[in-house]
């Protein structure tokens, strides 16, 4: 535990640019015209909108379609937009939406809600084709995935981005909207232009600084044990407001691609090629789940049981070595999470109590890779 105190690396922990180099641009979010794009204060907010214009597509009493593992903001930004959101349960041992409960219920939905996971892409084109039969907006949440990571590409009807605290572009604050550009009319007569909150541009710099700080590993090691910090507990917040992202932000949004651009992934390269070849104590979920190599925001693993992953989430918490549990629960089991139908998911509950994840971000050194390596073959 001592040493714990000493040094501990955070799940995540990509700094946020103090400096924006106006050289560095971000790239064409609006893929050469196909979509038009609207920036707004958090990646909550853009699914809020997204929600809300598919509604009024579509029928109003209509649910989304959500999957019944993820994170609970999917919970806030339906409530925000008055839609009922409608938990579907997952694939076995993925958080993929079951395409089979997808197709039974998207007849009668407002929309599919398609959850790319710590930069591993969902099944796009398989949701994009039930969805399109029945004449429902796919909405691609990529809030967990950077902007054409390993050369993807949006394909949803709707693509939500976030720039939050802890994602692959962390600004802290903010989020984008892509909308179809031939729905972009029809989306800007309902949704007028949202304006800016009034924020100082040395706040932000302040708390930019404050987060740089605190996410340092021989800091972290300190603050991850004070308990009034309640650091990494997930519960359910509602979405209060939507407005455009500030312009500190957005002035940062150029610099933190670049800077994502400069990272290392030597940490994601060392873990694929020693978790490869285990097997027997938890499942490789990028070997598993993505026909490609994505750069991952996190590493998802998958252990064979709760109580070994509680075990290995242990070990590899008293080494200060980052790992987390993620959310813990399925969306309906999340404190505070309202009333929603859909919620026998025993499948999503399965995942939820299985899943591990490990850091793969800039602070994370050869010798805490060594060292995570070892506490997860050692149980094998």
């Amino acid at each position: 535990m001592g040493k714990a105190l000493l040094r501990a690396l955070p799940p995540v922990g990509s700094p946020v640019p103090l400096v924006p180099d106006p050289r560095e641009m971000a790239p064409d979010l609006s893929c050469g015209g196909r979509y038009a794009v609207h920036f707004l204060n958090s990646g909550t907010s853009a699914l809020a909108l997204a929600l809300a214009y598919a509604r009024r597509r579509t029928r109003a009493d209509a649910p989304a379609l959500l999957p019944a593992y993820g994170c609970p903001d999917l919970i806030a930004a339906a409530t925000y937009a008055e839609v009922k959101p409608q938990l579907l349960d997952v694939e076995a041992d993925t958080p993929w939406l079951s395409l089979e409960a997808v197709s039974r219920h998207v007849e009668k939905a407002a929309a599919v809600v398609a959850v790319n996971f710590l930069g591993m892409p969902e099944r796009i084109d398989e949701l994009a084709a039930l969805a399109r039969a029945a004449d429902v907006p796919l909405i691609e949440d990529s809030a967990q995935m950077a902007p054409f990571a390993g050369n993807t590409v949006p394909r949803g009807d709707l693509v939500v981005f976030s720039f939050g605290r802890g994602k692959p572009i962390p600004l802290l604050s903010g989020g984008a909207l892509l909308v179809r550009s031939d729905w972009a009319h029809e989306f800007s007569e309902l949704f007028p232009a949202i304006s800016a909150a009034h924020s100082g541009s040395a706040s932000y710099l302040f708390k930019c600084m404050a987060y740089n700080v605190a996410t340092r590993p021989g800091i972290f090691g300190l603050t991850r044990r004070l308990p009034f910090l309640n650091l990494g507990a997930v519960t359910y917040s509602p979405l209060d407001h939507v407005e455009a992202m500030a312009p500190s932000a957005r002035a940062r949004l150029g610099s933190a691609f670049a800077r994502l651009a400069r990272e290392p992934s030597d940490t994601q390269r060392a873990l694929d090629s020693a978790l490869s070849r285990l097997t027997q104590t938890v499942v490789n979920l990028p070997d598993k789940l993505a026909r490609n190599r994505f750069p991952l925001l996190r590493y998802p693993l998958l252990a064979r049981s709760a109580a070994s992953r509680d075990a290995l989430a242990a070990r590899l918490d008293d080494a200060g070595l980052g790992a987390s549990v993620f959310y813990g629960k399925s969306l309906a089991e999340i404190p505070g999470v309202p009333m929603v139908s859909g919620s026998d998911a025993p499948r999503a509950v399965d995942f939820a109590r299985r899943l591990l994840t490990v850091p793969v971000h800039a602070n994370v050194r050869s010798r805490d890779v060594d060292a995570m390596i070892e506490i997860l073959t050692a149980s094998a």
